[in-house]
C-alpha cells in the first residue's frame, strides 16, 4: 500500500509528507542536539525520501543512494562523509553488510529504475537548501524538477 506522500500527483505539501513519513517510520534516526550536521542531513534525506516517493526499506535506501548521486547536488564526497558518521554506520551495521548488499543486489532493477528516473529529471533536487519548499504541494516540487516516482511495477 503507497504512502499518501508517495503518488505521483500528491497535493500534501512538503511538510504534510514529512508528519506521514514521519509516523509511518517511527523507528527514523534522531541524532543527538550536539550533532548540528548529522541533524541538517537526515532532515534534508527525510526531504529527499519524501520528494522522491521512497520508504525507508533496503530496496528504496538502494534507490535514495542511486538518486542522491545522479538526481541531487549532493557530491559523493559530501555523501561518503555521512554515510562514515558512526550513528549511521551503527545502523548499517546492525542490518548487517551482507544483508545490505543481498537485497541492494536483489533491487538492482529498482537501482536502474532511479538512475533512469534521474537522467530524465530537468534539473537536480536540491539536497541542502530545499526549506523554502516546506509549503509547496510535493507534486509541483516533482513537476518543477521532472521527478517521477518509481513505481513497483517498473521495478
Amino acid at each position: 500500500m503507497l504512502l499518501s506522500y508517495q503518488r505521483q500527483d500528491s497535493a500534501l505539501t512538503l511538510t504534510d509528507g514529512l508528519a506521514v513519513y514521519h509516523e509511518a517510520y517511527p523507528q527514523l534516526i534522531t541524532p543527538p542536539a550536539n550533532e548540528p550536521g548529522l541533524r541538517d542531513f537526515l532532515s534534508a534525506y527525510d526531504r529527499f525520501h519524501i520528494v522522491f516517493g521512497l520508504t525507508t526499506s533496503i530496496r528504496d535506501e538502494a534507490m535514495a543512494d542511486t538518486w542522491t548521486f545522479f538526481g541531487s547536488d549532493m557530491s559523493w564526497r559530501e555523501y561518503a562523509h555521512y554515510l562514515k558518521h558512526p550513528l549511521v554506520n551503527n545502523i548499517l551495521a546492525e542490518i548487517g553488510y551482507s544483508t545490505l548488499l543481498r537485497q541492494s543486489t536483489r533491487g538492482l532493477n529498482s537501482i536502474y529504475h532511479a538512475w533512469k528516473h534521474a537522467r530524465r529529471q530537468t534539473a537536480k533536487w536540491p539536497f541542502w537548501n530545499n526549506e523554502n519548499d516546506l509549503t509547496e504541494p510535493i507534486c509541483d516540487l516533482r513537476r518543477a524538477f521532472g521527478i517521477e516516482v518509481v513505481s513497483l511495477d517498473d521495478t
